[in-house]
């Protein structure tokens, strides 16, 4: 399942996708920092028993919270890494 939320409507240079589960709370930390940001992001729901979703780009790496930053340029790892990339460049 994918959804987007669009907190601020303008073309922002950063395009933000968030791979979660709904019931990690790491994954919350994410979207927290996301919202109080006010940062427009897609969120992707990783399949927790098959991580189909991560399969096509994520290597060996099958835990999420999992951020593809500006078109997918950059991925980053684990929830306190994505905040403190948010945090620096917002």
């Amino acid at each position: 399942t994918t959804t987007t939320s669009s907190a601020s409507s303008s073309d922002d240079d950063s395009n933000i996708t968030l791979y979660q589960y709904a019931i990690c709370p790491f994954c919350h930390k994410v979207k927290a920092t996301l919202g109080y940001l006010d940062l427009p992001h897609t969120i992707v729901e990783v399949n927790p028993l098959t991580k189909q979703e991560l399969k096509p780009w994520s290597g060996d790496y099958r835990k999420v919270p999992i951020a593809k930053i500006n078109n997918q340029d950059q991925v980053i790892y684990g929830s306190d890494e994505i905040i403190a990339r948010l945090l620096q460049d917002h």
